[in-house]
């Protein structure tokens, strides 16, 4: 589990007495729900924002929901301003012409996925918070223990291939994937 895999991603922290608090199935667009977790959980010294609305063509056909979702701007009213907020991001804040990227290139995201996610990083920029966006690709690693109705690329790719499924691929992206233990190592150097 994440849990798990945090506690046990760096040896060497100095922070063993880390308390996490897994939160889900919470409308990040209700603020009273949002600051009644903070009340009775925090104060935080750091919150990991994994939600997501993280298919292109979903935030496509539903920006509002997309950005209610991705820009969880009730999430950061209800919070100390004293706490890291450690973002979950995504290289779709990239046009994908010119890659590999690094930190300092320009973002200029082509579909409303991009759009969201900048727009929160940029909302944790505008609040001067102490705060951390990770830009990850595809995200591979062992099936995640969510209870989320949509499947992970790999369980896609999986599933074709047990049912022998003939499936088209994108042919005009460049996509970098990143395993799942490494974003929790990062992750765990800034908590």
């Amino acid at each position: 589990t994440f849990e798990s895999d945090f506690r046990s991603s760096d040896q060497n922290a100095t922070k063993s007495d880390v308390t996490i608090h897994l939160v889900g199935g919470v409308d990040l667009s209700d603020g009273p729900e949002l600051r009644s977790l903070v009340s009775k959980y925090g104060p935080f010294d750091s919150v990991i924002n994994l939600a997501a609305v993280s298919s292109p063509a979903v935030c496509q056909k539903s920006v509002q929901h997309a950005r209610a979702v991705n820009v969880p701007t009730a999430l950061l009213d209800a919070l100390s301003t004293t706490a890291m907020v450690i973002h979950i991001s995504t290289d779709q804040v990239y046009d994908g012409t010119r890659a590999p990227y690094s930190e300092d290139d320009k973002a200029e995201p082509i579909n409303v996925y991009g759009e969201t996610k900048l727009d929160f990083e940029k909302e944790l920029l505008s609040r001067g918070l102490n705060m951390v966006a990770l830009r990850s690709s595809l995200i591979l690693g062992p099936d995640t223990p969510c209870r989320c109705r949509k499947q992970t690329f790999l369980q896609f790719v999986r599933d074709r291939l047990e049912k022998n499924v003939d499936t088209n691929f994108y042919t005009d992206e460049f996509r970098s994937v990143v395993y799942v233990g490494d974003v929790v190592q990062v992750i765990r150097h800034f908590v």
